[in-house]
């Protein structure tokens, strides 16, 4: 399998870019060296992303760019591949470069996975049992993981089960040192999708003391809507603990109610570094008209690199009119791939009449779903007379249920 990384329009890159880039996006004649640097990072990537061996970055429809990857690095939510590029004489590369995307397909997604004939030589890997055989299907070959699971049996518990469940059993169940185990297993079961398995392992890891499970459990029943009067429980218990996730979460639940306590407990995470607990506090002081307070807790925020902080903190400094100061928040923000900010770079650029810079803030918002971008290069569009361009973008927000754009829809069609 393979990775496609589908590059946006040209931009100058944000001043704290990780990559320490200077542009980001596809222009016209880029080399495949700059195509790799500016297309192998920041992406939202799960975790099939990391057993892929192919990279291909798509610009203009075609492919730009083809590495190999040795590694992937996060940031936060982002990601950034780390590989070399392949060359003539490969085969992935000779029968790809240059021609039109092979992963083409209806979604709006820049990433995207496919299976190409040409990496079969490549897919083969040893089996994880260590028996020096190959496998193209999973770390195992048939049989080979229930193999390497009684070889370690045998290896350290002398061929005793029994000695193997009872380790296991003090280790992860009945005794303070199992809290930590069982707290990473319960991770584990929710990055596989299963919270019923990771809340009972998160209940059994916060019967053993860890504040981590009691602030995991405190989101489950809040996030999540199991059970609210329980979610404010174990939030307490684990903020009670010392869990900055907890303090959060329980100062947000109780400020929604006017409970001056709240913010007590939004103080106490804040000044351990927590930039959410600095958000939600922000937050909730500018709800109640406390501008200068809050700005000032968007600010902490925003340098602890909240990136929904950046975006708040530049309309309030808009609002007081330092336009520069504003654009440079938005800047940083929609560099760390927020669409708000993206959006409102392109309307500060349109009122200015920068066409092509409000242009192509508007395509990459849109090129991450964002409707009100898409309604907006569609006016854009219209006014240029390309009615078939208007068209396209306010079907595809309206699609996304905005307003404005199904009444111009209307108007279209009248």
């Amino acid at each position: 399998m393979a990775i496609r990384l589908r590059l946006g329009p040209f931009a100058e890159a944000a001043a704290d870019d990780p990559l320490g880039r200077e542009y980001v996006g596809w222009f016209p004649r880029m080399t495949e060296a700059e195509a790799w640097e500016s297309g192998r990072g920041m992406w939202k990537l799960g975790g099939r992303a990391r057993r892929e061996r192919f990279a291909f970055v798509v610009g203009g429809g075609n492919v730009c760019a083809i590495a190999e990857i040795v590694d992937i690095t996060d940031r936060k939510d982002r990601s950034a591949l780390v590989g070399g590029l392949l060359a003539t004489g490969h085969p992935v590369y000779d029968a790809w470069i240059g021609k039109p995307d092979p992963f083409a397909n209806t979604s709006r997604n820049p990433v995207a996975y496919e299976a190409l004939p040409e990496e079969a030589p490549y897919l083969k890997r040893q089996c994880y049992c260590g028996c020096g055989e190959f496998t193209t299907s999973g770390d195992f070959l048939p049989g080979h993981d229930v193999r390497a699971l009684q070889d370690r049996v045998r290896l350290f518990f002398g061929s005793s089960a029994k000695d193997f469940l009872d380790w296991f059993d003090t280790t992860f169940a009945d005794n303070g040192a199992g809290a930590a185990p069982l707290y990473e297993l319960a991770e584990l079961a929710k990055r596989r999708g299963d919270l019923t398995g990771a809340e009972d392992l998160w209940n059994r890891a916060a019967a053993l003391g860890s504040a981590k499970a009691m602030a995991s459990l405190g989101v489950l029943h809040t996030i999540f809507g199991k059970d609210p009067q329980d979610g404010e429980m174990w939030y307490r218990r684990g903020a009670e603990a010392g869990d900055v996730t907890a303090m959060t979460g329980l100062g947000a639940m109780l400020s929604a109610r006017s409970d001056i306590e709240g913010e007590s407990w939004l103080i106490r995470a804040a000044d351990t570094g927590s930039a959410e607990a600095m958000f939600t506090l922000a937050e909730i002081l500018h709800s109640r008209g406390d501008h200068a307070e809050a700005r000032s807790w968007f600010l902490r925020a925003a340098d602890a690199g909240h990136v929904r902080a950046m975006v708040s903190l530049g309309d309030l400094i808009l609002k007081r009119g330092d336009e520069r100061e504003a654009v440079d928040w938005y800047t940083q923000a929609a560099g760390h791939g927020d669409t708000r900010a993206m959006f409102r770079l392109g309307n500060y650029y349109l009122k200015r009449g920068s066409e092509e810079r409000a242009r192509g803030w508007f395509l990459q918002a849109a090129e991450h779903d964002h409707p009100g971008a898409m309604y907006a290069l569609g006016l854009m569009r219209r006014r240029a007379g390309d009615q078939e361009a208007a068209q396209s973008w306010w079907r595809r927000a309206a699609d996304l249920g905005h307003h404005q754009a199904i009444d111009g829809l209307k108007g279209l069609s009248a």
